[in-house]
């Protein structure tokens, strides 16, 4: 028995020790932890703190970004900020490793990008380019994503490029070219570019690019198949920029892709979901139903709900004044219950708050409020404590209103049930 216990404390405390650690300290290399199934993976790096090229602002954030909406989606994400070559590549090939376990690999890149003699490269954040003869030794060639994703033969893969921006190097090509050339998609895979072969896209002024921007706008709304996610993204981008940028699409997918489905709503919003069991126990029902308040929502059961499809349901039927009028009621039932402690109401109003401005990041659809459009659940918890229950209220049926005017009718659906969600949680966790 003694032997037993002393193995054991070996392997707790020496194997880890051993386990190598990341070469370089500084970069930002994080996995981000999800709780659905690991056969959706995901490597986003984002390129923008260039030592010999001009600085790019959104990167950063669009790598950020992305990696959080995908591991919200259910991939099993790896991502990394103003990677060197050497990290790019080792990422990249253990990503490839990855994927031969099987399932959907997703790689999204932004970042300067450059092609030469009709092949697309991706620029790490160290490479001094001063020639063409430099480029295949300091960049890294995106057929090694597409080559070691065929090799892996996983079924479905998927490359987003937000890097068609103009040359930074060109001064010493012989035959300089703006864009990214485009590329044949390798059985089963998808590639998206930010804009048409040989165009450059724009930066955008917020804190994301702009085609990343509209990707992120319309990546997590239930039930959108990825041609048509990407056919909306084109739409929007061709639309701000006046027809000057046009997304791009290569695809040889022969099944089918969501980002999202509709019974995902609640870890798309970071909210743990609830099991069927569990709602099965609360309300002494079947599945299907919810776990509704009996005390903040005695008047009507199914606002209280927890399980995203009841309000999916019933929303698709309605207009979108009704369910501004729903959205209010909710609200008042939630802000107006005594049983719920002021530490509950401002985490609910934070996290609402948060979903408004990711479905409304334009400040003007809330008359140029900044503040609206932030996503960082503090700034809004912050604010809504020193507001007390009614000015909270107030603000979130204000800024419901609003948002519920700037949005399509697809995305006012998905709107409704992405709010509804935490206001009926807020009264039971």
């Amino acid at each position: 028995m003694k032997n037993i216990i002393a193995l054991f404390v070996l392997l707790l405390f020496v194997l880890p020790a051993a386990l190598p650690a990341e070469a370089q300290q500084g970069r930002q290399l994080v996995q981000e932890k999800s709780t659905a199934p690991t056969n959706r993976m995901a490597l986003v790096i984002g390129n923008g703190a260039y030592s010999n090229a001009p600085h790019l602002k959104n990167p950063a954030h669009d790598a950020i970004d992305i990696a959080e909406h995908l591991a919200k989606a259910g991939f099993t994400v790896k991502h990394g900020v103003n990677l060197t070559q050497r990290q790019m590549k080792a990422m990249i090939r253990e990503f490839g490793q990855m994927l031969k376990g099987g399932g959907q690999g997703l790689f999204y890149f932004a970042g300067h990008g450059i092609q030469l003699r009709g092949r697309n490269y991706l620029i790490p954040v160290d490479a001094n380019i001063q020639s063409e003869t430099d480029v295949e030794d300091q960049a890294v060639d995106s057929n090694l994503i597409l080559g070691l994703m065929d090799e892996a033969g996983n079924g479905l893969n998927v490359v987003i490029l937000d890097a068609c921006r103009n040359n930074p190097f060109s001064r010493g090509f012989r035959s300089a070219s703006n864009g990214l050339a485009q590329m044949d998609a390798p059985s089963g895979t998808l590639i998206a570019y930010a804009t048409a072969p040989g165009s450059v896209a724009s930066d955008g002024n917020a804190r994301n690019g702009l085609y990343t921007q509209e990707l992120l706008k319309n990546m997590l709304i239930p039930n959108l198949s990825i041609e048509e996610v990407f056919k909306r993204v084109r739409i929007a981008v061709r639309n701000s920029t006046g027809g000057q940028q046009t997304p791009w699409e290569s695809s040889s997918l022969t099944g089918d892709f969501y980002f999202r489905r509709a019974n995902e709503t609640a870890k798309a919003i970071g909210v743990g979901p609830v099991t069927a069991n569990e709602t099965a126990k609360a309300i002494g029902t079947g599945p299907g139903v919810g776990r509704p308040s009996p005390d903040c929502f005695a008047r009507d059961p199914g606002a209280g709900s927890t399980n995203p499809e009841t309000h999916y349901a019933w929303a698709k039927s309605q207009n979108v004044a009704t369910l501004e009028g729903n959205l209010n009621f909710k609200i008042d039932l939630l802000f107006r219950c005594s049983t719920i402690d002021p530490q509950s109401l401002s985490d609910a109003f934070a996290n609402v708050s948060v979903i408004i401005a990711r479905y409304v990041p334009d400040a003007n659809c809330f008359g140029g409020d900044a503040g609206v459009v932030s996503t960082v659940a503090s700034d809004h918890k912050t604010w809504g404590s020193s507001q007390g229950a009614n000015g909270m209220r107030e603000n979130l049926e204000w800024k419901i209103a609003s948002a519920l005017k700037c949005l399509d009718r697809s995305r006012q659906i998905a709107f409704f049930v992405d709010v509804s969600f935490p206001i009926a949680s807020a009264s039971w966790r």
